[in-house]
């Protein structure tokens, strides 16, 4: 494989991965996003709403079922009765179920990803080999 395609199959994880946490950031402002699993008396889910990312683990008479994904157009903050944050940031068990919960700003991911595509993408850009505008010296004569 040659060193430049080899430089973009490196890269291009990282560049989908902010690509996809920054079009949750925008879609999170006309809606909510959510994706949740049942397994084994846990419920599980994630979701995005008014630009806040929320992970939540809770217990209760769950039974297994598959995966759900759904975005709910138009929903807002005060429809998902999310509790209040401090600067963004929530990490609790809320009164309304046994469980845990963690809100965050979605620009937090956002931020750390675009810091790790820099990062590799300076670790993988081509080593310049001597230097990279020669310049040729004059002699004494001229």
């Amino acid at each position: 494989m040659g060193g430049m395609l080899r430089r973009w199959v490196i890269r291009m994880p990282f560049l989908l991965a902010l690509a996809c946490v920054l079009s949750v950031w925008v879609a999170s402002y006309f809606g909510v996003l959510v994706a949740g699993k049942t397994s084994a008396g846990q419920y599980q889910f994630i979701s995005a709403v008014g630009g806040s990312g929320d992970i939540c683990k809770f217990r209760g008479p769950y039974s297994t079922s598959a995966p759900d994904f759904r975005f709910i157009h138009g929903a807002k903050v005060q429809d998902w009765s999310l509790p209040p944050t401090t600067l963004g940031f929530y990490c609790g068990s809320p009164a309304t179920f046994n469980g845990l919960e963690i809100i965050f700003p979605l620009w937090l991911p956002a931020v750390v990803l675009v810091g790790l595509n820099w990062f590799v993408w300076r670790k993988t850009r081509a080593q310049i080999v001597g230097r990279a505008f020669p310049v040729e010296v004059q002699g004494e004569g001229r």
